[in-house]
């Protein structure tokens, strides 16, 4: 004599989808139908310009892949939204200011046109082009040479929000930087020409600090008593040094 008994396992179904439909899509392994307890893997794959954000209905978190263990019919949806694209940030325009400048002398210069991406602040920083520079600021800055030569000015711009996001580096203004130019002043020397003469250089315009020699030449039958205006004393020759002003 025999027996037979037919034995039976409840199974389960998975579903799954994508939100939104374009987004992408989901990979599931094994397919079903599932016994109880089953472990099944589900991968979000994005489809071109969109990133994965989520799971929902029966799987949760951001896990990718994920698993989704089977004690009854389940369903999951796998969240999409369009890729954001980095931010960038444009190259500033060429620095503005003065073609030549003095050594010593500060000059200012200045900038702008660089923009985000995304709307958000930007800052600028110049390259004076003797291995210093301005530091991040505002679009215009100054600076003092200390050496005579050619220099390139240039700048460079950064989001303010995120530092690491650079701009290039712009064309650069040409810079020569030459000797400091002197002040020039009249000297005028007076006297009658019916009684002397006073011997002094040809040119009426001397530079700062210039010295010259005076010498007055009185004649037959006059005798040399001194000198007035900006000067003082009888010396004769005269020195006058270190000239500051029109005399």
């Amino acid at each position: 004599n025999k027996s037979v008994t037919a034995n039976f396992a409840i199974t389960y179904n998975l579903t799954w989808d994508a939100s939104p439909a374009d987004g992408g899509y989901v990979d599931v392994s094994p397919m079903g139908p599932y016994g109880e307890g089953v472990p099944v893997t589900v991968e979000a794959i994005a489809n071109n310009g969109y990133v994965f954000t989520g799971w929902g209905s029966d799987a949760s978190g951001t896990a990718n892949p994920t698993t989704v263990y089977m004690d009854s019919n389940k369903s999951v949806i796998a969240y999409f939204e369009l890729e954001t694209p980095p931010e960038t940030i444009t190259m500033p325009y060429a620095p503005t200011g003065p073609a030549s400048v003095e050594k010593g002398i500060s000059a200012s210069f200045s900038s702008g046109g660089a923009t985000s991406s995304i709307g958000h602040p930007v800052q600028y920083q110049f390259f004076w082009g003797d291995g210093t520079d301005s530091g991040w600021g505002g679009p215009s800055a100054s600076h003092t040479w200390t050496s005579t030569g050619a220099y390139s000015v240039m700048v460079q711009a950064r989001c303010q929000n995120d530092q690491s996001i650079m701009s290039g580096i712009s064309e650069g203004l040409a810079v020569a930087v030459t000797e400091p130019q002197l002040p020039t002043y009249t000297l005028t020397v007076n006297y009658d020409i019916a009684m002397g003469s006073v011997n002094h250089p040809p040119s009426a315009e001397y530079t700062s600090g210039s010295e010259i020699t005076l010498t007055a030449n009185p004649m037959e039958g006059f005798v040399f008593t001194g000198w007035s205006g900006d000067v003082s004393g009888s010396t004769n020759p005269l020195t006058v040094s270190n000239i500051t002003s029109a005399r």
